[in-house]
C-alpha cells in the first residue's frame, strides 16, 4: 500500500470519524513523550513525528482506543481496557464498541483508498 502524507492521514481520520458518528477531533503525536494513555503508548510501535490519530472511549467508561495509520499505511487501532466483574461496560456496550472499531477501521481504509486512487481533491 502506498503511503499517505500526514495531512492526508489527518483528513482520512477526520472523514472516517464523521462517517461512523464519532467526534472528529484529531490529535498529533509530535514526540514519543506525548503518549500518556496506554492506548497511546501501544501506538508508539508505529510512531512517526507528527502522526495524526483519533482517540475515543467509544461510549465506554473503561475502554481507550487510538485509531491511526501504521508505517505501511494500514488502518490500525490500539486498545487499552480494564474491567472488574459486574462493570457496566461489559456485555452489550463492549460488543457495540467492537462494532464501532470495525466500522472505523473500514471507513479509514476506504478514505485512504480514495486518496490513493486520486478520488480526493486536495483543496477539499
Amino acid at each position: 500500500m502506498n503511503r499517505l502524507t500526514i495531512e492526508q492521514e489527518r483528513d482520512a481520520l477526520y472523514n472516517a470519524a464523521r462517517r461512523v458518528g464519532l467526534d472528529a477531533r484529531i490529535t498529533y503525536m509530535e514526540r514519543k513523550g506525548d503518549a500518556h494513555t496506554y492506548a497511546e503508548k501501544l501506538m508508539l510501535n508505529s510512531y512517526r513525528k507528527g502522526m495524526p490519530y483519533k482517540s475515543s472511549y467509544l461510549y465506554c467508561d473503561a475502554l481507550d482506543t487510538c485509531f491511526f495509520f501504521d508505517h505501511d499505511g494500514h488502518a490500525c487501532v490500539s486498545v487499552s481496557a480494564s474491567w472488574r466483574n459486574g462493570a457496566k461496560d461489559l456485555g452489550r456496550p463492549i460488543r457495540e464498541a467492537l462494532t464501532h472499531i470495525q466500522n472505523m477501521l473500514n471507513a479509514m481504509t476506504e478514505e485512504a483508498d480514495q486518496w490513493l486512487r486520486g478520488g480526493r481533491d486536495e483543496r477539499a
